[in-house]
């Protein structure tokens, strides 16, 4: 019984150290989320638009992928070799 008590003597000290640590730093604000915007998009085959809610970061990275994909393309087309500067 006597083990136990100092147990808890023990735990109930080391928490009290804690709490007092804690409470005398400042509380800093949890980071504010980010608001989301939304935009309707309208997919490829389709007349239906599409509702996308993102963040700015989100639709910064939706674009440069975009760019990058419609980059692959035209790059795409104009390595294709074109029949006439062969002669045929």
């Amino acid at each position: 019984m006597l083990s136990r008590g100092l147990a808890m003597m023990v735990f109930v000290c080391l928490s009290g150290s804690a709490f007092a640590q804690d409470a005398g730093q400042p509380q800093t604000p949890p980071p504010a989320k980010e608001k989301k915007i939304c935009r309707s998009v309208v997919p490829t085959g389709t007349i239906m638009s599409k509702r996308i809610c993102l963040t700015k970061t989100e639709w910064a990275r939706f674009n440069d992928q975009n760019e990058r994909h419609a980059d692959m393309l035209k790059d795409s087309r104009n390595r294709a070799v074109d029949t006439r500067a062969l002669g045929f």
